[in-house]
């Protein structure tokens, strides 16, 4: 009987010994993530930085070709002016 007793205790400590084991590299994969994910959130911020700049671009272009042509009127001038 005092056999099983000590089987069951190995068995005990073999199991947590690979509880112990596998909540290190859960935790490791966890910490990976989050770095990826911190990574990510940067990324996101940098394309939303740059999409916003080549807004302005855009804007900035759109006002100096209207600035630069400017339309004319269409139809007859009716009048002195």
């Amino acid at each position: 009987m005092s056999i099983r007793i000590i089987d069951v205790f190995v068995k005990l400590r073999n199991m947590l010994y690979y509880n112990t084991q596998m909540q290190l590299e859960i935790s490791e994969i966890k910490y990976n993530i989050e770095q990826i994910v911190k990574k990510q959130k940067g990324h996101d911020q940098n394309i939303q930085l740059l999409f916003e700049y080549i807004n302005r671009l855009q804007e900035k272009e759109e006002k100096m070709v209207m600035k630069q042509n400017p339309k004319s009127e269409i139809g007859f001038k009716v009048g002195g002016s």
